[in-house]
Protein backbone atom coordinates (compact mmCIF):
# COMPACT_ATOMS: atom_id res chain seq x y z
CA UNK A 1 0.00 0.00 0.00
CA UNK A 2 2.61 2.08 0.88
CA UNK A 3 4.18 1.29 -2.64
CA UNK A 4 1.06 2.97 -4.35
CA UNK A 5 1.98 5.86 -2.21
CA UNK A 6 5.41 6.14 -3.64
CA UNK A 7 4.37 5.83 -7.15
CA UNK A 8 2.81 9.49 -7.20
CA UNK A 9 -0.69 7.76 -6.59
CA UNK A 10 -3.36 10.63 -5.34
CA UNK A 11 -5.49 10.06 -2.77
CA UNK A 12 -9.13 10.87 -2.84
CA UNK A 13 -10.73 13.17 0.31
CA UNK A 14 -14.51 13.57 -0.02
CA UNK A 15 -16.27 15.66 3.44
CA UNK A 16 -19.51 14.21 3.94
CA UNK A 17 -20.11 16.16 6.65
CA UNK A 18 -23.76 17.30 6.98
CA UNK A 19 -22.83 20.14 9.02
CA UNK A 20 -19.67 23.34 8.38
CA UNK A 21 -17.47 24.05 11.44
CA UNK A 22 -19.59 27.06 11.83
CA UNK A 23 -22.38 24.99 12.83
CA UNK A 24 -24.14 25.88 9.22
CA UNK A 25 -25.46 23.02 7.19
CA UNK A 26 -23.67 22.35 4.01
CA UNK A 27 -25.09 22.43 0.61
CA UNK A 28 -26.17 19.33 -1.15
CA UNK A 29 -22.78 17.23 -2.29
CA UNK A 30 -20.03 19.63 -2.83
CA UNK A 31 -17.50 18.45 -5.46
CA UNK A 32 -14.97 15.63 -3.65
CA UNK A 33 -11.52 17.00 -3.20
CA UNK A 34 -8.50 15.20 -4.40
CA UNK A 35 -5.46 15.88 -2.28
CA UNK A 36 -2.17 15.17 -3.64
CA UNK A 37 1.01 14.68 -1.68
CA UNK A 38 2.70 17.79 -1.50
CA UNK A 39 -0.16 20.16 -2.15
CA UNK A 40 -0.41 21.12 1.59
CA UNK A 41 0.52 24.72 2.15
CA UNK A 42 1.71 26.05 5.46
CA UNK A 43 -0.68 27.44 7.89
CA UNK A 44 1.19 30.63 8.66
CA UNK A 45 3.93 32.55 7.15
CA UNK A 46 7.22 30.86 8.43
CA UNK A 47 5.82 28.40 10.12
CA UNK A 48 7.29 25.36 7.75
CA UNK A 49 6.19 22.65 9.94
CA UNK A 50 2.45 23.27 10.11
CA UNK A 51 0.16 22.26 7.06
CA UNK A 52 -3.41 23.27 6.57
CA UNK A 53 -5.64 21.70 4.21
CA UNK A 54 -9.32 22.17 4.44
CA UNK A 55 -10.71 21.58 7.40
CA UNK A 56 -7.43 20.74 9.23
CA UNK A 57 -4.22 22.23 10.29
CA UNK A 58 -1.50 19.62 11.18
CA UNK A 59 1.27 20.83 13.33
CA UNK A 60 4.72 19.86 15.24
CA UNK A 61 4.43 19.69 19.18
CA UNK A 62 5.15 23.32 20.76
CA UNK A 63 8.97 23.50 21.63
CA UNK A 64 9.61 21.24 24.83
CA UNK A 65 6.03 19.54 24.40
CA UNK A 66 6.76 15.74 24.25
CA UNK A 67 4.97 13.40 22.56
CA UNK A 68 5.96 10.69 24.52
CA UNK A 69 4.10 11.32 27.48
CA UNK A 70 0.48 11.14 25.02
CA UNK A 71 2.14 8.11 23.45
CA UNK A 72 3.17 6.22 27.88
CA UNK A 73 -0.65 7.04 27.99
CA UNK A 74 -2.78 5.84 25.04
CA UNK A 75 -0.36 2.49 26.09
CA UNK A 76 -1.78 2.29 29.23
CA UNK A 77 -5.31 3.03 28.14
CA UNK A 78 -5.21 0.34 25.74
CA UNK A 79 -3.66 -2.61 28.61
CA UNK A 80 -6.25 -1.16 31.14
CA UNK A 81 -8.81 -1.41 28.28
CA UNK A 82 -8.23 -4.90 27.31
CA UNK A 83 -7.76 -5.71 31.62
CA UNK A 84 -11.64 -4.20 32.01
CA UNK A 85 -12.49 -6.50 29.10
CA UNK A 86 -10.98 -9.52 31.11
CA UNK A 87 -13.13 -8.43 33.74
CA UNK A 88 -16.03 -8.07 32.52
CA UNK A 89 -15.67 -12.02 31.05
CA UNK A 90 -14.79 -13.24 34.91
CA UNK A 91 -18.13 -11.23 36.11
CA UNK A 92 -15.85 -8.55 38.10
CA UNK A 93 -17.42 -5.81 36.94
CA UNK A 94 -20.88 -4.13 38.35
CA UNK A 95 -23.53 -2.34 36.25
CA UNK A 96 -22.24 0.58 35.02
CA UNK A 97 -25.26 2.38 34.56
CA UNK A 98 -26.37 1.79 38.50
CA UNK A 99 -29.55 0.25 37.97
CA UNK A 100 -32.34 -0.35 35.17
CA UNK A 101 -31.44 -4.04 36.07
CA UNK A 102 -31.76 -6.55 38.59
CA UNK A 103 -29.82 -6.03 41.93
CA UNK A 104 -26.01 -7.52 41.04
CA UNK A 105 -26.96 -8.31 37.89
CA UNK A 106 -24.04 -9.16 36.22
CA UNK A 107 -22.43 -10.20 32.85
CA UNK A 108 -22.19 -14.49 32.11
CA UNK A 109 -18.68 -15.66 33.13
CA UNK A 110 -17.14 -16.18 30.04
CA UNK A 111 -14.04 -18.51 30.74
CA UNK A 112 -13.01 -18.72 26.78
CA UNK A 113 -12.85 -15.06 26.10
CA UNK A 114 -11.25 -14.14 29.63
CA UNK A 115 -8.46 -16.82 28.48
CA UNK A 116 -7.92 -14.66 25.43
CA UNK A 117 -7.79 -11.60 26.96
CA UNK A 118 -5.25 -12.49 29.04
CA UNK A 119 -3.08 -14.27 25.96
CA UNK A 120 -3.61 -10.93 24.77
CA UNK A 121 -2.01 -8.96 27.57
CA UNK A 122 0.33 -11.38 27.30
CA UNK A 123 1.26 -10.97 24.02
CA UNK A 124 1.82 -7.39 24.74
CA UNK A 125 4.44 -8.25 27.32
CA UNK A 126 6.04 -10.10 25.16
CA UNK A 127 6.31 -7.74 22.21
CA UNK A 128 7.01 -5.16 24.14
CA UNK A 129 10.28 -6.75 26.36
CA UNK A 130 12.57 -4.27 26.92
CA UNK A 131 10.69 -1.29 25.51
CA UNK A 132 8.62 -0.11 28.12
CA UNK A 133 9.47 2.31 31.23
CA UNK A 134 9.90 0.31 34.28
CA UNK A 135 6.09 1.98 35.93
CA UNK A 136 4.63 0.64 32.41
CA UNK A 137 6.04 -2.73 32.91
CA UNK A 138 5.07 -2.78 36.74
CA UNK A 139 1.15 -2.01 35.68
CA UNK A 140 0.98 -4.24 32.61
CA UNK A 141 2.52 -7.47 35.15
CA UNK A 142 -0.05 -6.41 38.03
CA UNK A 143 -3.13 -6.59 35.65
CA UNK A 144 -1.70 -9.63 34.51
CA UNK A 145 -1.04 -11.33 37.36
CA UNK A 146 -4.99 -9.98 38.68
CA UNK A 147 -6.42 -11.22 35.85
CA UNK A 148 -4.40 -14.94 35.97
CA UNK A 149 -5.37 -15.03 39.72
CA UNK A 150 -9.01 -14.08 39.40
CA UNK A 151 -9.36 -16.78 36.04
CA UNK A 152 -7.77 -19.52 38.30
CA UNK A 153 -10.06 -18.79 41.36
CA UNK A 154 -13.72 -18.56 39.07
CA UNK A 155 -12.89 -21.75 37.39
CA UNK A 156 -12.11 -23.39 40.62
CA UNK A 157 -15.15 -22.37 41.72
CA UNK A 158 -17.41 -24.01 38.97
Amino acid sequence: MSEERDRGQTIKVTDRRTFTRDGQRRDADPEPTLVVPGDAVPAAPGDAQALRGEGFTMADPAPGESDAAAQDAAFLNLVVSIYQSGCIHLGLAEDAEGGGGAEGAQEPLDFAAARGTIEMLLAIRKKTAGNLSTEEARILETLIAELQMTYALKVADT
